[in-house]
């Protein structure tokens, strides 16, 4: 992974994170899978499906946290 992310390659980080944030929220910790959430948006491509079982299984609370994150990574 190392070498991947020293090539500009973020997808291995952005799975990862998206699987985090998955299994933040099987452990009901709504807050550290928004933050996960939120730092795999870095690869939308990778994260939008994700994303969309959220908005259809109604997680607001992890896309809202996840929404916070990403605004505040903007800034």
């Amino acid at each position: 992974m190392a070498h991947s992310v020293y090539e500009g390659q973020v997808v291995l980080p952005a799975a990862a994170t998206v699987m985090l944030s998955w299994h933040f929220l099987k452990r009901d910790n709504p807050i550290w899978a928004g933050v996960f959430l939120a730092l795999a948006t870095m690869k939308p491509q990778v994260s939008i499906l994700y994303i969309a079982w959220l908005l259809l299984t109604q997680n607001y609370r992890v896309l809202m946290v996840g929404v916070a994150v990403a605004g505040i990574m903007l800034i």
